[in-house]
Parts: structure tokens; C-alpha cells; sequence
């Protein structure tokens, strides 16, 4: 769930979005992305809650410390070939 997240992160600020951002995404669709219950799913997002890795508001994600949530699950981007225009990749 955490790689997920730092994925979908890292396109948002590839795109020109800030860390905070709009989660019209629901527990139920993340299950569906990740092949996990409901349930599992809400108890994965309280334990990284917990962990002050991130922070669910109001259908709002904040991250706190990214590279603390990149290290957590170990989050690479490399395998993305993301490029901006510049051709340095800002994921690093």
C-alpha cells in the first residue's frame, strides 16, 4: 500500500502536483488495485497512519516525510522511466 502510494505521488509531482493532494480514491478501489480486502486494506492504512507515514483528511493524502514513506517499503522509482523535460529524473 505504501508503494502504491509513493507511486501515485510521484506521478502527481510529475504532473506539476504538490505532496498534498485530493484521494478520490476509496478503500474498496484501493483493494481492487492491490488485490487485498476492505478490510485489509483500512487496517494497512491505520497502521501507516500510525506510523505518521501519512495522513487521511477528509478524502485529503499528506505525506509528512516522503523519503521516510519511499524508505518504509523500500520505494525505487526507477522501474517507472519517468523522465521530466529536462531529462533528470526528479524522483531521485
Amino acid at each position: 500500500m505504501a508503494h502504491l502510494l509513493c507511486e501515485l505521488l510521484l506521478r502527481l509531482q510529475m504532473a506539476g502536483g504538490a505532496n498534498g493532494c485530493p484521494m478520490p480514491i476509496r478503500q474498496g478501489d484501493l483493494a481492487d488495485m492491490t488485490g487485498l480486502t476492505d478490510v485489509h486494506v483500512n487496517c494497512t492504512l491505520q497502521a501507516l497512519r500510525d506510523e505518521n507515514l501519512i495522513v487521511l483528511r477528509s478524502r485529503r493524502l499528506d505525506v509528512p516525510d516522503i523519503e521516510r514513506l519511499r524508505a518504509f517499503c523500500g520505494f525505487n522509482p526507477d522501474y517507472l522511466h519517468l523522465l521530466p523535460r529536462d531529462g533528470v529524473c526528479a524522483a531521485r
